[in-house]
């Protein structure tokens, strides 16, 4: 199966300068348009994939391929804490002990919806639809090429499943 039959993709062409990346940029967020505005509706997420990358080194590929999901690790902390609290309190009648406990089962909605418990699964699906080995996934990125650090970059993207 290839990675593409169940992430579809656009193709953006034409000749050199002009304007594709600004086009891309634009709706990325990543540049603002010279005049005029872009709408983009809230909730709506936009994966782009620059032709020129920054790498952070001192990663895994599995490490790197987690950062997708930075926010749902910032969810599950919030969830901690809220557990933590729940433990060492004693005030059980109280508004302050209830609101914690809508607000933790707000954040495990949250996480649940996301795929919180689902992602290392993601993680290795994407991987592997890419050409990575189980071997590679404990490798660290500097040991790759340019070209495979790049599909590193391309498995985060379609692990946040953008909506373009």
């Amino acid at each position: 199966m290839n990675i593409f039959d169940k992430y579809p993709y656009i193709v953006v062409e034409g000749p050199i300068g002009c304007g594709k990346s600004t086009l891309l940029k634009v709706l990325a967020k990543e540049q603002s348009p010279n005049n005029g505005n872009v709408s983009i509706p809230n909730g709506i997420i936009i994966g782009y994939l620059m032709q020129d990358l920054d790498f952070e080194d001192g990663r895994t590929v599995l490490e790197e391929a987690q950062t997708a999901f930075d926010y749902l690790n910032e969810i599950e902390l919030k969830m901690n804490l809220a557990n933590q609290q729940l433990t060492e309190r004693t005030d059980y009648e109280s508004k302050e002990y209830l609101d914690i406990i809508t607000e933790f089962n707000y954040l495990e909605e949250r996480f649940r919806m996301g795929g919180g418990h689902d992602t290392a699964a993601e993680i290795s699906q994407v991987l592997t639809g890419l050409g990575f080995t189980q071997y590679d996934f404990n490798r660290q990125t500097t040991e790759f090429s340019g070209g495979w650090r790049m599909r590193i970059e391309l498995a985060k993207i379609l692990l946040k499943k953008p909506d373009l």
